[in-house]
């Protein structure tokens, strides 16, 4: 299962088991020259925090418009320590992604 493989890739993503992947829509995307961050909101908004950025492409000018309908993520190819990244028109290669939700109250 292509979720199931990619949660290998993605800090906390265990921890968030109800977020599907799918279904979510974009609400900010930001980045520096080493991190970048998206923001998807599905019944609360998670966060994608992306570290030792590479490179971004983006393909829609309308970036909070669309919702997610495709996502993959892993190695960039066999034996690279390099994460590849693709949610819908966000595709992003990085060094390390953690997952975490907003507006989650801290224990």
């Amino acid at each position: 299962d292509n979720i199931e493989f990619a949660k290998k890739y993605i800090k906390n993503a265990e921890k968030y088991k109800d977020f599907p992947f799918y279904d979510g829509k974009p609400v900010r995307f930001e980045h520096t020259t080493n991190e970048a961050f998206l923001d998807i909101y599905f019944y609360g908004t998670y966060r994608f925090h992306f570290k030792g950025v590479y490179s971004i492409e983006i393909a829609d000018s309308d970036l909070c418009n669309n919702y997610v309908l495709g996502f993959e993520c892993g190695p960039q190819h066999k034996g690279s320590d390099i994460i590849k990244f693709g949610m819908q028109d966000y595709n992003i290669w990085c060094k390390e992604i953690i997952l975490t939700k907003l507006d989650e109250k801290q224990e």
